[in-house]
């Protein structure tokens, strides 16, 4: 996405260990604004000192970073990060890294409650066909403001562009929050209700992605807008 300056970002390090505090340091030396968070501010002391700008939660952390860089100690952390109170509240990256093997066989491992898709009503699932262009302009959001969303890209990575509401009623994007994320194949990532996004961007090739849904979505809970009508677009450069 379109948003560095002279080459400096600004990026957020969640979790101040070992080698996050490396990381966070090696990127302070270059001269790049690292925005930090730890369970423990003590932890995060040495990067605080080197100039990294501390925050008390994740959330607050990720908000004005254009990169946000991971280092925690085991899946609950990893969950409540993504998604606790005060996580990153887009949604959640559903992948079998996240979790060892509920149990093995000579055929096949099986990896159980990976995500939970909250829904009251059916889900509907589609597939979305994307194709790779030179430039791609987003601009066009959707939000859901009762229902999640869940998308599986499968031959090929995907890019998503996904941005915050400005309230509680989600009728309102918060511009400063858009980020462009990259989905691996075979990942899943479930949106949360308020999450602004759009159809997946194809990088190189074609790519087919599983949309499910609760099946009233489209008809009862979809608010569009157009970004360009406030004079704002991202540029996607593949």
């Amino acid at each position: 996405m379109s948003c560095q300056k002279g080459g400096k970002m600004n990026i957020a390090v969640i979790g101040t260990g070992i080698m996050g505090t490396g990381i966070g340091l090696t990127l302070l030396s270059k001269g790049h604004t690292v925005h930090c968070y730890n369970r423990t501010r003590e932890n995060a002391q040495e990067l605080i000192a080197a100039g990294g700008k501390y925050f008390s939660s994740p959330a607050e952390a990720a908000k004005d970073a254009e990169y946000i860089i991971i280092f925690v100690w085991n899946k609950e952390a990893l969950y409540n990060v993504l998604n606790g109170e005060s996580g990153l509240v887009m949604g959640v990256c559903v992948s079998v890294n996240n979790r060892q093997p509920d149990y093995n066989s000579p055929e096949f491992k099986f990896w159980n409650k990976l995500g939970i898709i909250e829904s009251q009503n059916k889900c509907s699932i589609c597939m979305v066909e994307s194709y790779p262009q030179k430039q791609s302009l987003s601009t066009v959001f959707e939000c859901h403001t009762r229902t999640g969303e869940t998308l599986i890209p499968v031959e090929n990575d995907v890019l998503l562009v996904l941005g915050l509401s400005k309230n509680s009623q989600h009728n309102e994007m918060d511009y400063d929050s858009v980020k462009a994320f990259l989905v691996r194949k075979g990942t899943a990532v479930i949106l949360n209700p308020g999450t602004w996004h759009y159809a997946p961007i194809a990088q190189h090739e074609v790519v087919h992605t599983f949309v499910v849904f609760d099946h009233a979505t489209p008809d009862s809970d979809v608010i569009k807008i157009d970004s360009q009508d406030a004079g704002v677009g991202w540029e996607i450069a593949n």
